[in-house]
């Protein structure tokens, strides 16, 4: 399997997982997709940190990110309006997708976990995720997600 079939097959992944939250997320009530909605309508560009982040992040993967910048946003998006609290990615990567989930989740006080296999891509994951200021939303955690999520 190549490099972009395995990102592809994450990415799907984890829209699915969103979605599988957002049902979730509509027993919850209106009041946090209200409020989130409502920043988010207020505020659709990022802050000038996280477009540095994103934008660093960018320029060192070079055209290898699984989700682009609309991706990030619409999955942003998805995550603030339906009022989403937890959610999960496997296979973080350098942290792009996270940001945009965290960001989402910023706005409803929710958490995401993302897993990263690689040691190295972890560090940067977590390094990313620390300089958006996403440390207290975003955990990492570095290793075999079929090891990692029964726990």
């Amino acid at each position: 399997m190549n490099r972009t079939a395995a990102r592809c097959g994450v990415f799907t992944a984890l829209v699915m997982f969103v979605v599988s939250a957002l049902t979730v997320a509509e027993q919850r009530g209106a009041a946090t997709k209200t409020r989130a909605a409502r920043e988010l309508t207020r505020v659709d560009n990022v802050s000038p940190t996280v477009g540095k982040v994103l934008a660093e992040i960018k320029q060192k993967d070079t055209g290898q990110l699984a989700v682009s910048e609309e991706d990030g946003r619409f999955l942003r998006l998805m995550v603030a309006s339906r009022g989403v609290e937890r959610a999960l990615e496997i296979g973080g990567a350098s942290g792009y997708s996270a940001i945009w989930i965290g960001e989402g989740l910023r706005l409803t006080g929710g958490r995401l976990v993302t897993l990263e296999y690689d040691a190295a891509r972890a560090k940067e994951l977590s390094d990313n995720i620390r300089r958006d200021g996403l440390s207290d939303i975003v955990e990492v955690i570095a290793g075999d997600g079929f090891q990692q999520i029964p726990k």
